[in-house]
Formats: structure tokens, sequence, C-alpha cells
């Protein structure tokens, strides 16, 4: 049974007739879609094709069940029918797009034509959506990933471009390949890790067992672990270098750093994108936000050819340096000297101000993974460090009436780590702002501060920023 309904925002309106969606989603549904066609660009999920007529049978549907198939068995994404690349390889609208070629995306069509290819009993669950942007209305094919096994090619065509017994994938890089290696299992694995499908993987390994594709998961894990640790070191080592050759060494300014990254996904995103989320994410009203994102040539953030970076270094009124890098596959290091050493007291740490800034640090973790369309259920690692500690005091900041008994710290470094769901941190962020700095704080001759009184900093920081 259809559901349906219209939505309007801007130059947007959405029109659910061909798609059986719960109440409740329709108005997010609606928000992925604007993004999708406000912000064209390929990534592992969402795919732009040309304004062209479906027919059964021609090089073009046999194409497009191609990437149905890899979609499929990559956990889902999205076809939008109606833009064509530019010079530069970026979607644009396509001005051949007419009511006949829209008319011709219509849902049993489509999907009858699909299930001819498809090898088993279970059969790709498709979505039509007819999105109006602008005077024009897009068809966008939405997949859902597969619930049982991946779907293998059923049939072969003549002209080569399906063969029965194929299994499709959409990988990182945008690309619709035919599994064919380790590289690309490890993909299909982590896709059947997500969606907590044990049984699934170990049916899939026997599978491919005979193949030689199959590593370990645990080794797979514990190697992703390792890149993360060695990309992270890098970057600290970098923001280190950048203060000591900002304010030398003799200063020893110290600084703190959040980092996250999504360690069960294998999504991929382009630096367009990657910029987009970051403007989004920011949160304008705590005065300098976290993930600034600045628009001069010296501090405006620069592509490059894993994710996009920013770095800003201030000598004269507010000085201090912030440096961030948002990572292709999601990760997001973040890093900023400490304010009080800018200050007229030296080699002390504000007890509220770092309350503050874990608080604003964990907020921007949740806006920058839903806009960057992250599931709620998607793990997520987190880690909070703070670097250059010993022997500063903890104090409250001179504009605090706040008391606290002068303590001073012996580590030089403190860290936390937590493992969550996008979910669970969206719900749970005051309280891991909580549990984070108390581990900091208790490296100051064993400070534990009053939960009321951490809850009343966060409650001021929330009025402050209309949160």
């Amino acid at each position: 049974m259809s559901s349906q309904g219209k939505y309007k925002s801007g130059n947007f309106s959405f029109c659910i007739t061909e798609t059986t969606m719960h109440a409740d989603d329709k108005e997010k549904k609606f928000k992925i879609l604007v993004e999708i066609l406000k912000y064209p660009g390929e990534s592992s999920i969402v795919d732009y094709k040309a304004a062209i007529l479906f027919q059964e049978g021609n090089e073009f549907s046999h194409k497009l069940v191609k990437h149905i198939l890899g979609m499929a068995n990559a956990g889902g994404g999205y076809i939008v029918i109606g833009f064509k690349e530019d010079a530069a390889r970026i979607p644009q609208p396509d001005p051949d797009l007419s009511e006949e070629i829209v008319g011709s995306y219509e849902i049993t069509r489509i999907s009858q034509f699909v299930s001819k290819f498809t090898e088993g009993d279970e059969k790709v669950k498709l979505h039509i959506h007819k999105v109006t942007y602008q005077g024009k209305t897009y068809p966008i094919i939405e997949i859902e990933g597969f619930k049982e096994c991946p779907f293998f090619c059923g049939r072969s065509t003549n002209d080569g471009i399906l063969k029965k017994g194929d299994l499709y994938f959409r990988d990182s890089f945008a690309r619709t390949v035919k599994i064919a290696g380790s590289s690309e299992f490890k993909q299909l694995i982590d896709v059947c890790v997500r969606r907590r499908q044990s049984d699934r993987i170990s049916q899939i390994r026997a599978l491919f067992e005979k193949l030689g594709f199959v590593e370990g998961l645990e080794e797979r894990k514990e190697g992703k672990e390792l890149f993360v640790g060695k990309w992270i070191e890098e970057k600290r080592r970098k923001v280190a270098e950048l203060i000591d050759s900002a304010f030398g060494t003799e200063l020893r300014i110290g600084f703190w750093e959040i980092v996250h990254w999504l360690p069960d996904s294998n999504q991929c995103w382009d630096q367009r994108t990657l910029l987009e989320v970051a403007e989004k994410a920011q949160l304008r009203t705590t005065g300098w936000p976290i993930g600034v994102v600045l628009y001069s040539d010296e501090h405006k953030p620069k592509p490059l050819k894993d994710g996009i970076e920013a770095t800003i270094i201030s000598k004269q009124f507010c000085k201090g340096i912030d440096y961030w890098f948002f990572s292709s596959d999601g990760a997001y290091f973040f890093a900023r000297t400490f304010d009080e050493d800018f200050s007229n007291e030296k080699s002390v740490l504000w007890f509220d101000v770092q309350i503050w800034r874990i608080a604003e640090s964990l907020l921007h973790c949740i806006r920058l993974y839903n806009h960057l369309g992250i599931h709620d259920n998607e793990k997520i690692a987190i880690q909070i460090y703070w670097h250059r500690i010993n022997e500063r005091v903890l104090r409250p900041s001179p504009s605090s009436m706040r008391f606290l008994y002068r303590r001073k710290c012996k580590a030089d470094e403190v860290n936390w780590k937590k493992e969550t769901t996008l979910n669970e941190l969206s719900v749970k962020w005051e309280d891991f702002c909580i549990k984070a700095t108390n581990k900091l704080f208790l490296m100051f001759d064993f400070f534990t501060p009053e939960e009321k009184i951490t809850k009343e900093i966060i409650g001021e920081f929330k009025k402050r920023t209309g949160i």
C-alpha cells in the first residue's frame, strides 16, 4: 500500500506517491533528498545519471541494474536521474530532462526489470521519489541494502554489461565494481558487520574462502585501528610543530584535541561534500566555533587528496592556533591551544572553560555526522586528549564567580575514549562531557567536581548558545 504526502521547502517540493514509508520518516527523507539535489556530488551512496528515457533491454537499462545491485550489496544508496557531469566532472542539472523521461521511471516497471537479473528469492527493495527543484522534477531511485544475503546477478546480457554469477559492489571511490579481490570482499564484510549479520558473515566467508579472499575480521579491525592511530599521531605532531614554530618552545603552549571516526564504515565522501558538512556543523553561537570555517586565503580549508584541512594561526588579539582535518572516510581531527596560555595567568587550566569546550566539541561531532547522513546506529569512536598540562594549576576562569582550591597536575597528558553510536551520543552527550572532563580533573590532586556544578556549567553553555 502506497503512502502519499507533499512537502515543500524553498525551491523544493517532494511528492511521495511511489514509496511505502512510515509517516514519521517522511520529513527526514525529504531533507536527505533535498541535500542530494542541492549539493550534487557522487559518493559511495549517491550516483547521478543523465536525462535518459528508461527502456527495458538497452545498454543504459543494463548499466542501471548493475548500479542498483552494487548499491544494494554496499548497504543501499540513491541514483538521481537528470544530472550530467560538466567539464570538471561535477554533476549539473541536465536540460534534456523531460516529463516523458521522468514518467518512464515507475516503481513497478523498474522493480520488475531488476528482478529479472537477480538470483534467488530475495528481491532488491526499491523506492522512487519524484522531487521538484527549481521548476523541474527529478526521479530519485532509492535502493535498500540486502537483508539476508548479497545479490548475485542471475542473467547475462549480450552487451557484456551483466554476467550471470557476478557480485557487484559500490565501492568507497563511487565505482560499481565486480567483487574480484580481497579489497572488495572486505568492504562487503564491513556492510555485514554494520548490520550485525554474523551468520551472514560466516556464509559469505565460506562462499569466498576457496577464492582466497578471506582474512580474519579481527585482523581487519586491528589494521584499521592501527591506521587511525598512526593518522592521529601524524596530525598531533603537526599541531605541536605549528605551536612551537609560531610561539616558541620556551613558552610551552599546551593544547587539547578531539578525534572521532567511524570504525565500521567503509564510506567515502568527496572534498566538496566535506566542506559543506563542515560549514553546517559549526555552532556559530559559541563565539569562536569548534571547527570554524573561514574564507580568507590564508585560513580557508584546503582540499587534499584524502580530505580537507584548515590551519588558523593568530598572533595578535585572540592569540592561538586552531587546526582541523576532515578525512574522506569521515574521520575528524580537531586541536586548539589553551586560551589560558595567552591570558594574564600562566600555567593554569580553567575548569569551567574545559567543560564548555568539551560540551561544544561533542555537539559538533553530532552535527557533523548528522549532516554527513550517518545512520543513527552507526558506531562512532571518540578520543579526547589534553597535552602539556604538567605543573598546571586547576582553577575557575577569571569571569567565574566559583571558588576552587588551587590544585596542581603532575601528569603531562590525559585522555578519554569512548565507542558509542550516533543515537546514543545524541542522547547522552552531557553525561559523556561529565565523564571526559572528570577524567581530566582527577589528575589535579584527585579533584572531582560535584555533578550538580558540572551540570550547572553545561546548563549555562546551553542557555548562552541557545541549544
